[in-house]
């Protein structure tokens, strides 16, 4: 949404809120829910329901068709809140550890945030590493989140992260910011990692940590997948039934 418009539903957001304080609310995720408490909500008129994803599961049995090289997959418009120059950073760290690792990188590259990003994967030591695609179709986009061996996202702060559910689905784990939402969407520990700071630094030893533990990368891409068979439509319309039942029966 483009300024002014955008300025607009910022001052109105707390206005439109404060009228459905009292409402049966449903959200996605407990970031979310927090948030809304914060606005004045209460907390027992709040209930989450799980995020249903499109996107084709891969079969078990081709979670492990990956590159034959380490690679980390960028995937989503380059824009500011979404820090896609932290990855890039957090790659080049990375590289120190794991001379082998790529980058490969894909969405929408333009912009005054898109170029200032591309100027610095010009300039980058590891240039001939990175693969910069710009915006894809849906199935190049399955294709890389299915051979890919991380996936990194590192948003000021997302509702739920489903882009960290769809690599899910393909068998890949996530690396991410502790940030609302991805805290959500990723398992810490389980479907992948979190940075203790968020920072390219931080991000990057969580990269290579995975990286160079074959048998834990194993395990986190099959929790991943596991974890995204929770994620259907069927899943989320019976959260969302079960969350109206009370007020349908009112």
């Amino acid at each position: 949404m483009f300024w002014p418009l955008s300025q607009i539903g910022y001052w109105l957001e707390p206005l439109y809120l404060s009228l459905l304080k009292k409402e049966k609310i449903v959200t996605i995720s407990k970031s979310s829910k927090a948030d809304l408490v914060k606005y004045g909500f209460n907390d027992s008129n709040i209930e989450i329901m799980r995020l249903g994803i499109s996107i084709e599961r891969a079969h078990a049995s081709n979670t492990r068709r990956k590159y034959s090289e380490p690679t980390l997959l960028s995937l989503g418009a380059f824009r500011p809140m979404k820090r896609t120059l932290d990855i890039v950073k957090a790659f080049e760290i990375a590289k120190t550890d794991i001379p082998s690792l790529k980058l490969v990188m894909a969405g929408d590259n333009q912009g005054e945030y898109g170029n200032q990003v591309k100027s610095h994967l010009s300039t980058s030591p590891y240039k001939t590493d990175i693969s910069c695609l710009g915006r894809i179709e849906e199935k190049e986009k399955m294709e890389l989140m299915g051979k890919s061996h991380l996936i990194a996202v590192t948003s000021e702060k997302e509702g739920w992260g489903l882009i960290v559910t769809e690599a899910a689905s393909q068998g890949t784990p996530a690396v991410g910011y502790d940030v609302d939402g991805l805290r959500d969407s990723i398992h810490n520990g389980k479907t992948g990692l979190l940075s203790k700071e968020n920072t390219p630094a931080k991000l990057a030893q969580v990269i290579v940590e995975l990286l160079q533990d074959e048998k834990k990368l194993m395990l986190y891409s099959r929790n991943a997948w596991e974890s995204s068979l929770e994620n259907t439509y069927d899943s989320a319309f019976r959260d969302f039934k079960s969350a109206l039942n009370p007020v349908l029966q009112d």
